[in-house]
């Protein structure tokens, strides 16, 4: 006698086949955001308390990114921690029929899109523009899921903009931009950003591992984010680093109507200057009280962390994460890009090479050090 299967377990199959087939379909749409979604090298994001939020958001890692299930999106932080800004849900029916009320009898709103790379501060930055302009500002980006006023389609905000400009011609790059934008890079420190990214390398996680991370290949898959941009391999991160940073310099070239270059140590060290900078570019008047969470003592999470951060980038102690030989090395590959270097000032290679510095910590430093805010 043949073998023959259960009728329990034929029921069974005939239930879990179109479920697993489901599920593989899904598993398929989700994957395009599976390493934006991959915040840490571990799985801890998830379990991160919501008053660590604001530490990580100072400390330049995109922790709030709109396609991260774990967290809120910018805009309902935004609204939680602050309050006023915005006072309807961009996505409610409601705001966007006021929207395109305000829109079709008024100045139009300006524009903007941000850009840097993983880990330099683009969700600090958005939410600080969030938190003082609100919807007086359309924001773009790649991951907005669909235009609703407020929030339209943009390019990906860790783009290699001079890949992109490779790619397509004019007519496909203008239609990218979404209209009449005024775009807004941030540039951080290198030395400083190779250590964040080893931490929460997003997208370049399989660059990051290994000893001799630092000096080998790394292949970016996805330079261009999800637009038929080709990966593209580098010699080492900090070319990735480099190239970044040398694109943004072609902003309006690509066809941004303004473009603005601020360094993440700005924005994190004198906020209110630095937006300051940014209301000119945008065309914006700054509010009489410029929203700039920096006292833990407003009881939100935005302001944990400020102090940790500001002291991070005055006393330099990421450099005491590198060996010496290490140091040496990058910075040996950096001056490649002393053009870059020199250009936002960014002189820790300069010490490391000539000083042979390789960033004393200041034990002193208390909670009564001075800061510009």
């Amino acid at each position: 006698m043949g073998f023959q299967v259960p009728l329990r377990f034929m029921f069974l199959i005939a239930i879990v086949s179109p479920a697993w087939f489901l599920l593989t379909v899904n598993a398929a749409r989700v994957h395009r955001a599976q390493w934006e979604v991959d915040l840490l090298k571990e799985d801890a994001m998830e379990d991160l308390h919501p008053d660590e939020w604001g530490s990580l958001l100072w400390d330049g890692l995109d922790a709030l990114d709109e396609s991260h299930p774990a967290f809120p999106g910018m805009e309902a932080y935004v609204e939680k921690h602050f309050g006023g800004a915005e006072t309807k849900s961009a996505s409610s029916p409601e705001f966007v029929s006021l929207y395109s009320q305000f829109r079709a009898h008024h100045v139009q709103p300006t524009r903007v899109q941000a850009f840097g790379l993983q880990d330099t501060g683009t969700n600090l930055l958005w939410a600080i523009l969030h938190a003082n302009f609100g919807n007086k500002l359309i924001y773009h980006d790649a991951f907005y899921p669909a235009n609703d006023g407020m929030h339209q389609k943009g390019l990906w905000k860790h783009a290699n903009v001079e890949l992109i400009n490779q790619t397509f011609p004019e007519s496909k790059r203008l239609s990218l931009i979404g209209g009449d934008v005024v775009a807004i890079a941030l540039v951080r420190e290198p030395m400083s950003w190779l250590r964040s990214i080893h931490k929460a390398p997003y997208e370049l996680k399989g660059c990051v591992q290994g000893d001799d991370w630092l000096f080998r290949q790394c292949t970016h898959k996805h330079p261009g984010g999800y637009i038929p941009v080709p990966k593209a391999t580098f010699a080492n991160m900090a070319t990735i680093w480099a190239e970044w940073v040398k694109a943004y310099l072609r902003l309006k070239d690509f066809g941004y109507k303004d473009a603005l270059i601020i360094r993440y140590e700005d924005l994190v060290k004198n906020p209110k200057l630095t937006m300051e900078r940014i209301a000119k570019v945008l065309n914006m008047t700054l509010p009489k009280d410029v929203t700039v969470p920096t006292d833990p003592a407003k009881k939100h999470g935005f302001a944990v962390g400020y102090r940790e951060a500001y002291t991070k980038i005055t006393n330099r102690s990421y450099l005491l994460e590198y060996q010496p030989d290490d140091a040496l090395k990058v910075c040996r590959e950096l001056e490649k890009y002393r053009q870059e270097l020199f250009r936002y000032n960014y002189t820790d290679c300069y010490d490391v090479l000539y000083r042979k510095h390789y960033g004393s910590v200041n034990a002193t430093l208390s909670a009564s050090s001075k800061t510009p805010l």
